[in-house]
């Protein structure tokens, strides 16, 4: 990537394909939907846990529904994504929305208005589905919108936004473990190349 000097650097660092990107998988279900599949999943498990089955008892229907249902709940499920906007980008957002002085009272570590800098960051990083300002603020406000799905969608936009490039522990831990098992065996094969760690 260095070899082109800054120029290279700048073409690489400036694409899009290199702008961190996190998703949230947020259901929005109706309730009764979820309360029968909740119900159902319930029933199942104190038949199995009391190990009151006999010949009679409809456990198959009762599976294939509770089956039917999960279907339902996951194509109810929506996929936002976020795209990083840049450091540059983002700052000028944080710096537009300070805390007031009534919120820095209650946290004084604070650095940015809790209330209106997230609808503004989500709204300017959400790529799929795009997002206005009003439509976050519907979508906070709608009935379907629980406070571990709003956490959820916040999450994925700071991990667009203000988390670094890092390999998954698994992978780094994999590829360190086939190097090592490389290097004892003395192969010819070579070791995954250090970039590939760093994707």
């Amino acid at each position: 990537m260095a070899d082109g000097g800054i120029e290279g650097i700048l073409a690489v660092a400036e694409s899009d394909e290199y702008r961190l990107v996190a998703t949230a998988e947020i259901p929005i279900v109706s309730a009764d939907l979820l309360a029968e599949h909740d119900a159902l999943a319930e029933k199942l498990d104190r038949k199995i846990d009391a190990d009151s089955l006999d010949q009679d008892d409809p456990i198959v229907a009762d599976m294939e529904r509770l089956h039917e249902l999960a279907g339902k709940i996951a194509e109810s499920t929506v996929t936002f994504k976020f795209r990083s906007i840049g450091f540059a980008a983002w700052s000028e957002l944080l710096a537009q929305h300070p805390p007031s002085r009534e919120q820095l009272e209650q946290n004084r570590h604070l650095d940015h208005n809790p209330v209106s800098f997230p609808l503004t960051a989500m709204a300017a990083t959400c790529v799929e589905p795009e997002m206005s300002y009003d439509d976050v603020k519907r979508l906070k406000a709608s009935g379907a919108m629980t406070a571990a799905s709003w956490n959820a969608l916040w999450n994925a936009c700071k991990e667009a936004n203000v988390s670094g490039v890092r390999p998954k522990a698994t992978a780094a831990g994999l590829i360190h473990q086939l190097s090592g098992q490389s290097g004892k065996r003395r192969t010819t094969t070579a070791s995954p190349s250090p970039s590939s760690a760093d994707e």
